[in-house]
């Protein structure tokens, strides 16, 4: 039996089909039955240094276990993914290199304030999807709980179609002395060919 939030996600995938948002062989596919919707979380874990826009998604990347679930910045033919809810965590080591191997954290104590008044932006075909600040997915001090954060909204990534995950850091800003590391996570479904 499948959850309320399955049945949400697959009437937004079907409306978004019929107002062809997809591509004509997934939209047959769809209504075939040949597509099926599965639990997804993609991520990336990059080392950043504050200032400016600082792309975390680069178009020649690789999938690489611990570091990032993406392949450029391009869903393949016939993935979609309907994010539902988003992590944005924070590590630091004094070394380079270490992003598959720090724990990441987004509570209040952890993630400096500098990264906190920064934007999380998500775009696709020159669309602003997502453009949040991060503090937006701080959780309190006290709470151990590292979880996602709810979106209020869905967000749809489309096949084929390269899109941007970006920190959007103020104009002056410190992160501290050590190499500093972000992840940002994204839950949700995505469609798959059968």
């Amino acid at each position: 039996m499948n959850t309320i939030k399955f049945q949400t996600v697959a009437n937004y995938i079907k409306k978004n089909a019929e107002q062809g948002n997809f591509s004509g062989d997934t939209a047959r596919k769809l209504v075939d039955g040949d597509i099926v919707l599965r639990d997804n979380v993609e991520y990336v874990r990059r080392e950043v240094t504050a200032g400016g826009r600082v792309d975390l998604i680069k178009s020649g990347d690789d999938e690489s276990i611990g570091v990032s679930s993406f392949v450029g910045n391009k869903l393949e033919k016939h993935i979609n993914h309907v994010i539902t809810a988003m992590r944005v965590a924070f590590a630091s080591d004094v070394a380079s290199d270490k992003q598959s191997e720090l724990a990441y954290k987004n509570d209040a104590a952890t993630v400096p304030a500098g990264l906190q008044s920064s934007n999380i932006v998500i775009e696709q075909d020159s669309k602003i999807l997502l453009k949040l600040p991060i503090a937006a997915f701080v959780r309190p001090a006290n709470e151990a709980d590292s979880a996602f954060t709810e979106l209020a909204a869905f967000i749809l990534l489309k096949e084929e179609v390269p899109f941007r995950i970006a920190i959007e850091f103020p104009d002056v800003v410190t992160l501290g002395a050590d190499k500093h590391y972000i992840e940002v996570a994204l839950k949700g479904m995505a469609t798959y060919q059968r």
